[in-house]
């Protein structure tokens, strides 16, 4: 089903994340969904305004990235990020990036078609049309700078070591809910 795709595209890179077996990821997807719908009524019980509630969203998502550009700068050096697609239209966005990955983030003169340069750029540099990636900077033109604040990125740095170690943390819970397995499903 559409739901089923969407859900699988969504969770899938999430769960393979936390190193979760193909196998296991329905029941988790399904757990984590669940969760999520949980989260939501909670926030709305309480008079959460959905403004909050997006930005919350947002903010997880960008921690997630945040601790995927840690492992990259592991082994790159790592200056600036440029930001594509429909979300780069978002100010608010562009911000939470900036400030989570204490980056400043490039954006993307044309959003909507970065996805389709970069993929012209891996298949010329696949097939030796162009040397390197180096030649993504003659195709790629930023509109604007968004830098860091160092008021909101200080705050961010806490919650982003809250959230490393939660991540950590759900590894061994994983690992318990994986013994479960046999017990819950078919």
């Amino acid at each position: 089903t559409r739901y089923g795709e969407l859900k699988q595209r969504i969770l899938g890179p999430i769960l393979e994340r936390f190193d979760i077996p193909v196998s296991h990821r329905p029941y988790y997807m399904a757990y984590y969904v669940e969760g999520i719908i949980a989260i939501v009524k909670e926030w709305l019980r309480q008079d959460c305004a959905a403004g909050e509630l997006i930005r919350s969203v947002m903010e997880g998502v960008a921690f997630n990235l945040a601790l995927i550009l840690d492992t990259i700068r592991k082994d790159a050096q790592v200056d600036t990020l440029t930001l594509i697609g429909g979300g780069a239209r978002s100010r608010v966005w562009q911000q939470i990036l900036a400030d989570i990955l204490e980056t400043p983030i490039l954006v993307a003169e044309n959003v909507h078609e970065g996805t389709s340069l970069g993929a012209a750029m891996i298949a010329g540099v696949g097939t030796g049309i162009f040397p390197d990636f180096s030649v993504c900077r003659r195709f790629i033109r930023s509109s604007r700078t968004v830098r860091p604040d160092e008021r909101t990125f200080v705050v961010y740095r806490r919650e982003k070591e809250i959230f490393r170690d939660a991540c950590h943390a759900m590894r061994a819970l994983n690992a318990r809910i994986y013994a479960l397995k046999g017990d819950i499903l078919p």
